[in-house]
């Protein structure tokens, strides 16, 4: 769903938007594992930018209880142990956070996709659906892949070391939105240099490489 919903947002409303202009909402989950069924998120990070400057005084970073054991392959992952977010809040307390969060920006992720498949089954409040509908996305794997078809891999890392962007603890919420926030400023950029000037010109370019599955674009969780 969400795919074809990506693949369908370009429209009238988003011409007139400027990269200049806007503001952007990078975030990121970390979950119980990959199963977008029957896992559910476990920790939240998110931070707002402009297109040159990623404004550190917006980021919300917040563990949350999923309500199920996360298992151990899980937390050697991305270091969340179920000590962490036995006193957190359920996702049904968090989510007007997150919705509001993402309300009236550019809404931003790496493989953004994963993350929307867990927001429409967990969250109670079908007013995502509606975000997700009338705000433009921006999804930093499919834009590298579209400014950058000739590199061997779109993994968040391997882009980060390529464009000499700051590691930061990977595989947490919080230093993989740090790290796309980088990232999405380094691609902005770079799309400016070559006279990509509006939003709708973005999503155009994320448009063109949304066919490419996964595994042709070397990513991995």
């Amino acid at each position: 769903m969400f795919k074809a919903l990506l693949n369908n947002i370009l429209g009238d409303k988003f011409k007139d938007r400027r990269i200049n202009d806007e503001i952007f909402s990078i975030f990121d989950t970390e979950t119980t594992g990959l199963n977008t069924d029957t896992d559910r998120i476990c920790s939240f990070a998110g931070v707002k930018a402009t297109s040159n400057k990623v404004l550190k005084d917006t980021l919300v970073n917040q563990y949350i209880n999923p309500k199920i054991p996360i298992p151990l392959r899980s937390s050697r992952i991305h270091g969340i142990y179920d000590f962490h977010v036995t006193y957190e809040p359920v996702i049904e307390d968090f989510e007007d956070t997150i919705v509001s969060f993402l309300q009236g920006s550019i809404i931003c992720g790496h493989n953004i996709n994963f993350d929307f498949l867990f927001f429409k089954r967990e969250f109670k409040k079908k007013i995502i659906n509606q975000i997700l509908k009338d705000q433009p996305i921006i999804d930093t794997l499919y834009l590298s892949a579209a400014l950058f078809p000739e590199l061997q891999s779109y993994e968040l890392s391997y882009l980060c070391e390529k464009f000499n962007i700051k590691l930061e603890k990977r595989h947490t919420a919080l230093g993989d939105t740090l790290m796309t926030a980088d990232l999405l400023l380094y691609l902005l950029q770079e799309a400016l240099s070559r006279n990509i000037t509006m939003i709708s010109e973005i999503i155009k370019l994320t448009k063109s490489t949304q066919k490419l599955n996964l595994t042709q674009l070397q990513v991995l969780n």
